[in-house]
């Protein structure tokens, strides 16, 4: 397996749909917070070694997370992307910094706005605002009922942009 396909198989393991459920199944928006920014600290440094070609190089560094994206950047993460990561990375900052924070909707619409901005593939997608998320276990019951972006809590409202970075961002591993 060649360093691509490892990377990917990474990320798609970081990124997979589980996961994204496990988020919008917490009762605990801080948490979902704090476990999305996690999984794209994962995501940065992956990149990073990707493009370096170099295999656990930064993993284990005690860099922040600020010199993890500015990394990435450099090292040709697309704009867009790294504008989408900064909401996320802002978001984190609020709820770790301010005792009583809750997310807010505005913030929330605001990282769906630069999720959009982020088109990787150069082709009509779907706006963030346009999404629902829903999943059902393997014998087919209903796990999290379907629920549009319009209708859902600022918490799903999060895991559904969330969602939608996690799926461009692993598009743009295929593509560099």
């Amino acid at each position: 397996m060649d360093q691509l396909e490892q990377f990917v198989d990474r990320m798609a393991l970081v990124f997979s749909p589980d996961n994204i459920i496990r988020l919008a199944e917490s009762n605990d928006p801080i948490g979902t917070v704090l476990h999305a920014h996690l999984m794209i600290e994962e995501f940065l440094v992956a990149w990073s070694e990707k493009q370096l070609d170099q295999t656990d190089l930064i993993t284990g560094l005690k860099i922040g997370f600020d010199a993890r994206l500015e990394l990435a950047k450099r090292l040709n993460l697309d704009p867009q992307a790294v504008a989408a990561i900064k909401k996320i990375d802002q978001i984190r900052n609020r709820i770790g910094h301010r005792l009583g924070y809750t997310l807010e909707k505005s913030e929330v619409d605001s990282f769906a706005d630069a999720v959009d901005a982020f088109d990787v593939s150069k082709a009509a997608t779907n706006s963030c605002k346009d999404e629902s998320i829903a999943a059902e276990y393997s014998d087919g019951r209903e796990r999290l009922p379907k629920t549009h972006y319009a209708n859902a809590s600022t918490h799903l409202r999060f895991v559904i942009v969330f969602g939608a970075l996690s799926r461009k961002l692993i598009l743009h591993l295929d593509l560099h």
